[in-house]
This record gives C-alpha cells, structure tokens and sequence, in this order.
C-alpha cells in the first residue's frame, strides 16, 4: 500500500510539472489587438478619421501589424522578418497604393535621425497586461519625450524590435508611445489570441506600386499635416 500511494504522489507530482511546463510556454504565434490614441491631437475633429486599432500578428519570428482608418480609408501595414532583417511597409489611401522595403541599418540609421539614441532603463515594476507580466522600462532621448514603456519576455519572438525607435528593448511592447514623422501615438494592448496566424496573409497585393523610402514618407507626412491643419 506505502509503495502504491508513494507511486500516486509521484505521478501526481509529473502531471503538476508537465502542466506547469505546457503553461509556461512561450506563444510563437498570435494576435494581439492595440487600442491606438494620439495624445496631441486630442481637440482635433478629425480625430475621428485616424486609426484607433492595431492589428499586431506574428509567427515564426515574422510580425505584421495593420492599422486602419473607418472604412479602410486609411490603411498602414508594416511586416518585419527578424529572419531576414526585412522591413516591408504599405499605404493605402484612396487610389494611392504604394509600398516600400528597408534593410535593417536603414530602418535603424532613420530612427537614429529622428529619434536620437534611445536610452532604456528597467525598473522592478510589472503589471499585468492581456495576461502577460509586462516590465516596465524608463525609455529617453534627446529628441523625444521621456516614457514609460512596459513589454514582455513571456513571447517568443527573436529580436521583436530591431525595426523600433527602441530596438535594445528585450521584450514586445505592450504599452508604449511612438513618434513617426512628428505625429505621437499611443499603443496600449487590449487583447490577445493564440490562435494559428497565417503568414501568407502578411504579403503586400501585386497591385502595390513599389517607390523609394523618401517617396513613401513624403505621401505619408504629407497626409498627416493635412489632417492637423484642418483639425486646427
């Protein structure tokens, strides 16, 4: 009987470590929907015309996000490959498709012109965010405002932000702030799903027309100061 209920604790005992070893594991795959807000253009009427989601999928070390205006008037869709150190990007607006591709140094030699060297200092602080343990990390700069960033290592991702302004950060953003071509928005997580994602839903349309970086940020800037202009 002793060496029965000795074998049943022991059994017990696996099962605990197999469950805890199955949850613990790290998502290589998902989606994660980011509510989006623009902390500066808070009395703008147009505010309305901007995107408020952002659709964040990833696998395999390849992420794709999407953000997109009411209707799809407006779409922005970035897929960075970790793999091959490939950014690819597209803007969608009205009949203006076109799409863009950077290496890795010339994504991070253009952060580094409009940002500056970003600084990140972790803290001990954590909270809980769409079921993850996010850090919280002191992210400054000379050319952008001091913020409170909080991400995660319980994703399994290599090297998630070599095509962020804060590309040292060793972890996915799930809270932060980010200022592309002087328009500030806010990210935060509002969701996550671990259902499979289908990579082969990342690729740009043919009809996309490819054009130099200055080409796309130059139709891109040109929009948003648009948008402020009219809104003020």
């Amino acid at each position: 009987m002793r060496t029965l209920h000795s074998l049943s604790i022991a059994t017990l005992l696996c099962c605990v470590i197999l469950l805890s070893a199955c949850k613990s594991e790290k998502p290589n795959q998902g989606t994660i929907i980011y509510n989006v807000s623009y902390p500066e253009l808070e009395d703008n009427f147009l505010i309305s015309m901007m995107p408020s989601q952002m659709v964040f999928q990833f696998k395999d070390n390849v992420f794709h996000s999407r953000l997109a205006a009411k209707n799809d008037q407006l779409v922005i869709t970035l897929m960075g490959n970790s793999n091959t150190y490939e950014l690819e990007q597209s803007f969608a607006f009205g009949r203006q498709l076109i799409k863009s591709t950077l290496s890795k140094e010339e994504v991070q030699e253009i952060h580094k012109k409009e940002n500056g060297k970003v600084l990140i200092n972790p803290t001990n602080e954590t909270k809980n965010i769409v079921g993850f343990n996010a850090k919280k990390a002191l992210v400054t700069s000379s050319k952008i405002s001091k913020q409170d960033l909080y991400y995660t290592d319980q994703i399994d991702f290599k090297d998630p932000n070599w095509s962020f302004p804060f590309n040292k950060l060793e972890g996915l953003p799930l809270e932060y702030e980010i200022d592309r071509m002087g328009l500030k928005m806010k990210l935060t997580a509002e969701s996550f799903s671990s259902e499979p994602v289908d990579v082969s839903s990342f690729e740009i349309p043919s009809n996309f027309k490819a054009v130099d970086y200055s080409v796309f940020e130059r139709q891109i800037q040109d929009l948003l100061e648009s948008f402020v202009d009219l809104g003020y």
